[in-house]
């Protein structure tokens, strides 16, 4: 192992967060936007939150007719629900708690890199590449599942880095990341 302190765990842990959470924030305070789906999370989010539950009737009128939850499953408006009653529905709590859901994902499989390849250089590399991603860094700013969807499958294949790490296949927690990726957007079944 390198005697380099930039290989030091919690530098690694530190740069990483500092470079996901700058080239994220960026596109989030100056760039917000809602999205495609966004009217349709929204809906569902606003009848959660006016005790409706999951449903695509108008909010606050009488019809409270239950629904799938849109076009996905019901986990995103759910989260879009608990961001608002958090922060007094404001849109900015979403994009934020958004960002800590990826972010959490990124250092555990930063975690499980370092674990599983014994090497903090090769973590730390592979966290930079993540966390300055052009392809994921926008994300954010959206009203949209995919950084969530993005947080679940870092966390799957951290789940799959630790099993090959300890020789089993980490079963539970493989069945979590998959049950809470799913949930909130159906295609990601596909991670199986």
């Amino acid at each position: 192992m390198t005697n380099n302190k930039y290989y030091n765990m919690n530098y690694v842990y530190l740069l990483v967060l500092l470079s996901a959470l700058t080239s994220r924030l960026i596109f989030i305070l100056y760039s917000p936007t809602g999205g495609g789906d966004w009217f349709i999370y929204s809906t569902v989010a606003e009848n959660i939150l006016s005790g409706c539950g999951v449903s695509l009737s108008v909010p606050n009128s009488d019809d409270c007719v239950p629904h799938f939850g849109g076009n996905q499953g019901p986990g995103y408006p759910i989260f879009v629900f608990l961001s608002w009653f958090i922060g007094g529905h404001e849109d900015m709590y979403i994009r934020l708690f958004q960002l800590s859901f990826y972010i959490a994902g990124l250092l555990y499989l930063v975690r499980a890199i370092k674990i599983y390849t014994l090497s903090s250089k090769v973590a730390l590399w592979v966290g930079m590449v993540l966390a300055l991603s052009p392809l994921e860094a926008a994300w954010p700013r959206y009203l949209q599942t995919e950084t969530l969807v993005l947080a679940g499958t870092l966390w799957v294949f951290a789940e799959l880095l630790l099993s090959l790490h300890q020789n089993k296949i980490r079963v539970v927690p493989i069945a979590i990341a998959l049950v809470f990726t799913t949930f909130i957007r159906l295609d990601a079944v596909l991670l199986i």
